[in-house]
């Protein structure tokens, strides 16, 4: 998946193509919108260095076609009263799906070509991002957008099928672990690096951004970054019609019977 600092570009980059007289909620909760972004990404920093039935109900929401989630959230936005900040989380929760599932096959073909890990790839991409936007990579603090308001740990509880309490530290989790990956000193990410060695965590060590750029590395980042601006134009399709969707007025687009993974259909 693209990582933390890319979702939120994404969504920062599609704000200036929304109407925002159609997607008021977006702008009217941005906070919500925001973490919607990193759709079920944020499961995964529960108790992240070890396998448990919160993040693992992350990879099953990954792994299963997108149109299961977005019908039982129609259901349950209905049932909690359409609120608007919830629509502004399913909004966000549209882009991560539209960016992942654009992207992911992007990142297992560089992944092939250039022998990197999954998390390498994106971390080079983020770094890529972080440039594209005049932030020094190993110093920018990627996470300060993220906020565990009792909005965003309702909703997270609510269309995720995970407890008020887990939810919330799945939230505190990612600003945390945003804040521990960074590392801006050498002293600091060999001090890490080292850690995560003796911890087993290689494809965590490998989430650290990079200092400084390999060819393999910026070539995958070119890559994805092509594939970033095809998500784009796809997100604002899906935003549409998952926006007529929730009034009544639409099926959902053919595209969310893929999962996350990929763009082909189940």
């Amino acid at each position: 998946m693209p990582a933390i600092y890319a979702h939120r570009a994404f969504g920062e980059d599609l704000k200036k193509r929304l109407p925002p007289e159609r997607f008021a909620e977006v702008f009217a909760h941005p906070d919500c919108f925001a973490l919607g972004l990193h759709g079920p990404d944020t499961l995964f920093y529960f108790h992240p260095l070890g396998k448990n039935a919160v993040n693992l109900r992350g990879e099953e929401l990954h792994k299963r076609p997108a149109r299961e989630f977005f019908f039982a959230a129609r259901d349950t936005l209905s049932e909690r009263g359409t609120p608007a900040a919830d629509i502004a989380y399913l909004y966000g929760f549209v882009c991560h799906f539209a960016l992942d599932s654009v992207c992911h096959p992007e990142v297992a073909a560089q992944m092939k070509e250039h022998s990197l890990s999954h998390t390498a790839v994106e971390a080079a991409f983020e770094r890529e991002m972080l440039l594209r936007d005049q932030k020094e990579p190993v110093r920018a603090v990627i996470a300060d957008h993220i906020r565990a308001t009792q909005e965003n740990i309702s909703a997270v509880s609510a269309y995720c099928g995970v407890t008020p309490c887990e939810a919330k530290k799945c939230i505190r989790s990612m600003v945390r672990s945003s804040r521990l990956l960074r590392a801006p000193d050498a002293l600091k990410r060999a001090i890490l690096r080292f850690a995560l060695r003796i911890a087993g965590s290689r494809s965590v060590i490998d989430m650290i951004i990079p200092e400084r750029d390999t060819p393999k590395k910026k070539a995958a980042a070119q890559a994805l970054s092509a594939a970033y601006e095809r998500a784009l134009g796809v997100a604002v399709s899906l935003l549409e019609n998952f926006r007529a969707f929730l009034a009544g007025e639409a099926t959902l687009d053919e595209r969310f019977s893929s999962n996350f993974d990929t763009e082909e259909l189940a």
